[in-house]
């Protein structure tokens, strides 16, 4: 990078931040991603694709939120703070690449490319995002894969960064960049340098806050005798799911109407997340018994719940977890959808019960075991995991959007994997299609691929069951 052209601002990194750089390793890399794709408006040229990359070269005027980088990384003394270069200081040639798949370009292909990238760290000297155009799909469609380390932004931000850097309008012919957006609305990005009372408070209400976690972690012990609740570190081991990764990854997609899990959702009574959840439960159930691990208890999962407070604009993450019970010892499809069910509202209504206070300094709690695992070196080397595997579903517009006036067709979200949970499933909704991304440890994960295949007639199951059941009221 250049030299600055003025001094860089500094922010301090929250504890979940702070926590995510110390979950990293050589093997486990914090970063998330995005992959959507595109289909260039009616009568567009050959270059449509090269033009909307030079506008979009164009735009230098970086938001805040990436223009942040590392004073230092080498946890977990030497860590942080943010430094909020001058946008003029970002490098967009670095972070903003054009690439292109042999035309024409299959579904296979760039699933082949984006593993590829997603296996790749971030560079902790420059500011942690990157975002690549990748033309040479089939029939004129083109990809876009952005990724950004989680200490930058969570997935809830991430995904509103996205959303809006598009347009509901499609005769709009200039795309605007996502490193032109805020995800953070309200968020100035230029505080000034903490005051000596500022740094005084901080200390009392650190101290204040440990002594909070500390009761917090009480209730915890107290809560875990309640048999409704389910809590982290009380599942079962899974070799596959459970054990070190390598650095390689997998990354495969599947799409749906929403219609179809609509549709189950209202003949049971349960939520489309629910039957997102048994979709999954029910393709990770045959895919472990194929491999040899039959499911006697049932497998627990971490799914992802923001606490960001309505018209509270921050950086950083606002995330909390709930920890739901897969029932993959469960043979019936719908009787295992009923009890997810039963386990997901549980859990949620828990957390809901609590002040928002409370659920940040509860996200902190449950990092915590985490980290301690990571520093220690013994994370998915046999120990009890967290959860077997992290299944989150974000909720997106329903409305077309478009980029530079080619329509959004699909948009997958890619997670991240850590030592003792090598597969990560992420659902994101958008233009009436659920689109689901798996990540998985290339080598813990071979076959992913027939994880997808389950989860297509995991779906088709419960939507025979739904079809009986009315065919018999």
């Amino acid at each position: 990078m250049s030299k600055h052209t003025r001094s860089p601002v500094k922010h301090p990194l929250n504890l979940v931040d702070r926590g995510f750089f110390l979950f990293e390793s050589d093997e486990a890399y914090c970063h998330v991603g995005l992959l959507a794709i595109f289909t260039p408006p009616e009568g567009a040229g050959p270059d449509f694709v090269r033009e909307l990359v030079a506008s979009m070269r164009k735009r230098h005027d970086v938001a805040p939120t990436f223009t942040y980088t590392l004073a230092h990384h080498r946890p977990p003394l030497l860590l942080g703070p943010w430094l909020q270069l001058d946008p003029a200081d970002v490098d967009l040639d670095y972070h903003f690449r054009h690439s292109a798949l042999p035309r024409p370009g299959s579904q296979r292909e760039l699933g082949i490319l984006i593993s590829r990238l997603h296996s790749r760290p971030l560079d902790p000297s420059r500011p942690m995002w990157e975002q690549h155009l990748i033309e040479g799909l089939e029939d004129g469609r083109f990809a876009l894969y952005f990724k950004v380390h989680h200490a930058l932004m969570d997935g809830v931000a991430g995904t509103q960064a996205f959303i809006k850097s598009l347009s509901t309008d499609p005769d709009n012919p200039i795309p605007r960049p996502i490193w032109t957006v805020d995800p953070h609305t309200g968020n100035t990005g230029s505080p000034s340098e903490p005051t000596f009372a500022t740094r005084l408070r901080g200390i009392v209400t650190g101290a204040s806050d440990a002594g909070r976690l500390l009761l917090d972690a009480a209730k915890k012990v107290s809560d875990s005798r309640d048999p409704k609740n389910v809590m982290p570190f009380r599942g079962p081991v899974s070799p596959t799911l459970n054990g070190r990764i390598s650095r390689q990854r997998r990354a495969v997609t599947q799409t749906y109407e929403l219609t179809r899990l609509k549709a189950v959702s209202r003949a049971y009574g349960v939520t489309l997340n629910d039957v997102f959840l048994a979709i999954c439960a029910a393709a990770l159930r045959r895919y472990l018994e194929e491999i040899g691990e039959p499911q006697v208890r049932s497998l627990t999962a971490g799914v992802p719940v923001s606490i960001r407070q309505p018209g509270v604009a921050s950086g950083g993450n606002a995330v909390s977890m709930v920890i739901a019970k897969l029932h993959t010892e469960l043979a019936d499809p719908v009787e295992r959808l009923l009890a997810i069910n039963r386990s997901t509202s549980d859990g949620k209504e828990a957390l809901m019960r609590k002040s928002p206070a409370t659920r940040e300094r509860e996200a902190v709690l449950i990092a915590g075991p985490l980290v301690a695992q990571s520093l220690l070196g013994i994370a998915g080397r046999g120990g009890l995991p967290h959860a077997n595997l992290v299944l989150s579903n974000v909720p997106g517009p329903s409305a077309p959007h478009y980029l530079g006036g080619a329509m959004v067709e699909e948009v997958y979200p890619l997670s991240m994997l850590m030592h003792g949970q090598a597969l990560n499933i992420t659902a994101f909704s958008t233009g009436g299609r659920l689109n689901i991304g798996l990540v998985g440890c290339r080598d813990q994960l071979p076959h992913l691929q027939k994880m997808a295949t389950y989860l297509a007639s995991s779906l088709a199951d419960l939507e025979a069951a739904a079809r009986a059941v009315a065919s018999r009221v």
